[in-house]
């Protein structure tokens, strides 16, 4: 007989990154702590930035919106591990979900001039650039 690929740890890691991803936006709208695009901000453009109210509101909204999203993400994957009916077959859906990261960010980039028309402007590959060489930073809780 052939040897089946189990899809279902395909599904439950993509699950579970997507989980943690959810967790690591999450944790820093707790209580005390900086919400993770905030963060970002203070590294790319300034923590000036972050004294105008809209921009603090916006980048608070921003964590909170990827958060729920990944989560979301998570759970579709897990619900693909018991075949759900209306969800993609398996190598399209391990194929959707980096797709639908990539969709939500730069969505959120190319609509950010009509939330924040007074913020600096970067070139979506230099945001990126600067988005990913921070990316550890950001992380950090200290």
């Amino acid at each position: 007989g052939s040897t089946r690929f189990p899809y279902s740890t395909l599904f439950r890691s993509r699950a579970l990154i997507a989980g943690f991803v959810a967790f690591l936006f999450a944790r820093t709208l707790l209580p005390k702590r900086t919400p993770l695009i905030a963060r970002a901000i203070v590294v790319i453009d300034g923590p000036e930035w972050l004294a105008k109210p809209h921009v603090a509101r916006y980048a608070r909204s921003l964590t909170a919106t990827w958060a729920v999203y990944q989560a979301l993400l998570a759970a579709l994957a897990f619900a693909a591990m018991f075949h759900v009916a209306w969800l993609p077959g398996p190598r399209m859906f391990g194929a959707i979900l980096p797709v639908a990261v990539a969709a939500l960010f730069i969505a959120e980039f190319m609509s950010r001039p009509l939330w924040l028309p007074d913020v600096p402007r970067h070139s979506l590959l230099s945001f990126a650039r600067r988005l990913i060489l921070a990316w550890p930073t950001l992380l950090d809780d200290r």
